[in-house]
């Protein structure tokens, strides 16, 4: 691929990766759903012809367990 086309695409999924970041920080509130922030992020990817699977939302970081809590309860 010429180096031109690469930036372009380089560009191009940085500034999907930044839409979907700041349309799903906008949905992170008290109530909401990972499921329905998720799903915000991957309509953003998808709309952009990228693969949705790469919109993730993040994950727990506990005072000493990585990864706990229940994924499908609301944000608090």
């Amino acid at each position: 691929m010429p180096e031109d086309q690469t930036r372009r695409f380089i560009l191009e999924v940085e500034q999907v990766q930044y839409a979907a970041q700041l349309a799903m920080i906008a949905l992170m509130k008290p109530g909401a759903t990972r499921a329905a922030i998720r799903a915000a992020g991957e309509q953003i990817f998808r709309e952009r012809g990228f693969d949705p699977r790469y919109a993730y939302s993040g994950h727990y970081v506990g005072m000493s367990v990585h990864d706990v809590g229940d994924w499908e309860a609301p944000l608090e």
